[in-house]
Order: C-alpha cells, then sequence, then structure tokens
C-alpha cells in the first residue's frame, strides 16, 4: 500500500511539472499502476480487518471511499473558485500521498505479519485457490462496475444533451447517484448484520435494476435523475458484500484471492465506459444505452443465485439467507 501511494504522488508531481504531453501521459499511466496497487491492498487490509473483528467492516470502508472522492471533487472546485492554478489540486494530491504513505508504515495492522509468517506460508502451498468463489464474486463485482462505470461517463452528458436539460441541472444524475452510493454503503454493515449478506446484495442489485429501466424507459430530466440515484445502490451495498466474501474464500490466501477479484472492477468499467457509447451511437440514445448494465444487473441476480453455504474451498458464503 504504501509503494502504491509513493507510486502516485510520484506520478503526479511529473504530471504537475511536465511541459510535454508525451510525459504527462506517461505519469498518468504510472499513476494508474500505483492506483491499482492501492486499490488491491486497500481490499486486502479490509478482508484482515473484517476478519479481524469478526464482524462486518467493508461498507463503512467503502464510505470512506466515497467520502474522500466528494471531498476531492469538493477541493478542485474550491480551488478553481479561488482561482488558482489548475494544477495546485493535484500537487496537492500528491504531499497527500506521500502523508498516507508514510502513514501506512507506521501504523499499518500488524495482523498482517501473522497471516504471512511461516505457518500460513506451508498452509498456503496446500491450499488451492477457489477459482470458483473469484470467478463468482468477482462477476458481482464487475456487473456493479459496469453500472458505476456507465453513469460516471454517461449520466451528466445524457440529461445535457440527451434531454435538454439545463447546465445547473445536469450534473444532478450523478449527484444523486454518489450520494445513493455513500447512503448505501454506510448501511451496507447494518445490513448485513440483521438480514445477512445475500439479501443485502439483493436489495441492492434489485434497486440499480429498477434505476437502470426508470433511465432507459422514461426519457425526463425528474426520472433520469431519480432512475440515476437508485442505480447507486447496487455499488452501495453489493461491491461491500462481494469483497467480504471474497475475503472469506481462502484465509491463508486472502490476498491474492483479493488481488484476483479486484480485476473484475477495471473490466466493468471498460464495458460501463466504453460500450454503452458505442451502442448508444448518439446522446439522444442513451437512456436506451442503460439496458446494458441493466442486463449485467439481470445476470447479477444469477450469480446470487448461485451464492450458498458451502464448506469447500471452491464455496461462496457463509450463510445462506
Amino acid at each position: 500500500m504504501a509503494v502504491g501511494f509513493l507510486i502516485e504522488a510520484v506520478a503526479l508531481g511529473v504530471m504537475v511539472a511536465a511541459d510535454d504531453l508525451v510525459l504527462f501521459v506517461g505519469a498518468a499511466l504510472v499513476y494508474g499502476i500505483g492506483l491499482g496497487s492501492v486499490d488491491a491492498a486497500c481490499n486486502m487490509q479490509g478482508a484482515l480487518a473484517e476478519a479481524k473483528a469478526s464482524r462486518p467492516v467493508f461498507g463503512r470502508l467503502y464510505a470512506a471511499y466515497t467520502a474522500a472522492a466528494i471531498l476531492g471533487a469538493v477541493a478542485t472546485a474550491a480551488v478553481l473558485w479561488l482561482r488558482l492554478p489548475a494544477l495546485s489540486a493535484i500537487a496537492g494530491a500528491a504531499v497527500f500521498g506521500v502523508v498516507v504513505a508514510g502513514l501506512s508504515v507506521t501504523f499499518g495492522d500488524p495482523y498482517i505479519t501473522v497471516r504471512t509468517g511461516a505457518d500460513q506460508d506451508k498452509r498456503r502451498h496446500r491450499e488451492c485457490l477457489p477459482v470458483r468463489g473469484i470467478v463468482l464474486t468477482g462477476s458481482l463485482v464487475f456487473a456493479a462496475f459496469v453500472v458505476d462505470s456507465a453513469v460516471a461517463s454517461w449520466s451528466t452528458l445524457y440529461l445535457r444533451d440527451g434531454l435538454a436539460s439545463s447546465p445547473t441541472v445536469a450534473p444532478f444524475g450523478y449527484a444523486a447517484y454518489l450520494a445513493v452510493v455513500l447512503l448505501g454503503r454506510l448501511a451496507a454493515d447494518p445490513m448485513v448484520l440483521g438480514w445477512g449478506r445475500k439479501t443485502t446484495g439483493v436489495v441492492g442489485v434489485g434497486m440499480a435494476l429498477a434505476g437502470c429501466l426508470i433511465v432507459a424507459a422514461v426519457a425526463a430530466p425528474a426520472a433520469a435523475v431519480a432512475g440515476f440515484a437508485l442505480a447507486g445502490a447496487v455499488a452501495g451495498l453489493l461491491v461491500p458484500v462481494a469483497f467480504s466474501w471474497a475475503g472469506e474464500l481462502s484465509p491463508a490466501r486472502s490476498d491474492e484471492v483479493i488481488a484476483r477479484v479486484n480485476l473484475f472492477n477495471y473490466g466493468g468499467a471498460i464495458v460501463g465506459a466504453v460500450a454503452l457509447g458505442v451502442l448508444a451511437g448518439n446522446a439522444a440514445n442513451l437512456g436506451y444505452g442503460f439496458v446494458l448494465p441493466g442486463l449485467a444487473l439481470v445476470a447479477a441476480i444469477g450469480v446470487l443465485r448461485m451464492i450458498t453455504q458451502g464448506a469447500g474451498p471452491d464455496s461462496v458464503g457463509v450463510e445462506a439467507s
């Protein structure tokens, strides 16, 4: 995690100082490597924290992630409002990355050293990776990020150009989406305690599916904003549940399992951002394009039905609810 934050910080610093487009793009690619490392490491640490706490924590961890994204957007807006150089926000993020890298080394959870000790290494060599479980939980993550990327990439454009909303109204689709994502993640842990992970995941998928269908079926700004808001439930509820499941697939190799499941979110992000736009063809048809994330959610319902209680290394889930 610390190395990932340092890679991000260095890349951001180069982006601030770069006076050449090739150098800037190269630094952005390196930043992506750091971001991927931090993303996977945070989920690994979350799995360890949840195992140590013996209670759901992923919802709150992802809520912090969403809150940080909102704070970053607000900070960037403040920089522009104060008429500071636009790259000031990136420079500030680079400094913050160095600070967090130092904090993660200084205050990192020593529990991880227990999980990678000699005894665990012996068990690790004997235990195969749970491929079926990785594919199932990864599929849930994939579906959630198809929706997430589709809304992030196309909601504002659809409201502004497809539905002729005012520039003031157009961003509200994504804002409503983020609000529900944050609320969902804050509610995820209590819901898992009360209803179980499977039911919590079904609620998130069902709400998001309804939202995508509303966007596709009703070409009106108010309906689109409401639909985008409902779509936020899948990232709010299903993503924490999926990574919680993944962390229990193979406790001795949870870091490797999480790293593999984490890859599915990038595939989902690419499909949501690219395929929807290709299928729609123009802004007016973007609403119909939200049938695509809807289909991903229908597939996720099928995956949730397959997740049952089991004792084998390839099984997924710890409750049948």
